[in-house]
């Protein structure tokens, strides 16, 4: 379980959103400073974006939308989902370059991306 993203979803929940910004690596270089990881939870709402793109949205506790595309996608969208007590896990597949959501003891494949 990732300690940064276990503060952020502590702080979120505190305050309805946190956020870490950071700096992505670039040919060699590094890149401007820009949005790593943001939460929003207003008690209603959840979302968790990486990198500025939106992962995952929850409204109401049901799932709205999913998305991921690298292993570190898959493993915030796994904590998440702990962190929200939902049934569902993830799968990131690189040779194929999907993700696969899960219903948590089952094979029942909830959705692909």
């Amino acid at each position: 379980m990732s300690k940064t993203l276990e503060q952020l979803f502590n702080k979120a929940r505190a305050n309805g959103e946190s956020n870490k910004n950071g700096r992505p690596a670039m040919y060699g270089g590094v890149g401007r400073l820009q949005e790593q990881w943001h939460v929003i939870d207003n008690g209603s709402r959840f979302e968790l974006r990486h990198w500025g793109t939106t992962i995952l949205t929850t409204d109401r506790g049901a799932i709205t939308d999913v998305y991921g595309e690298s292993n570190s996608d898959r493993d915030a969208l796994n904590q998440a989902f702990g962190w929200l007590h939902t049934n569902c896990h993830a799968h990131y597949y690189p040779s194929r370059a999907e993700l696969e959501v899960h219903i948590n003891g089952t094979n029942e494949l909830m959705r692909t991306i």
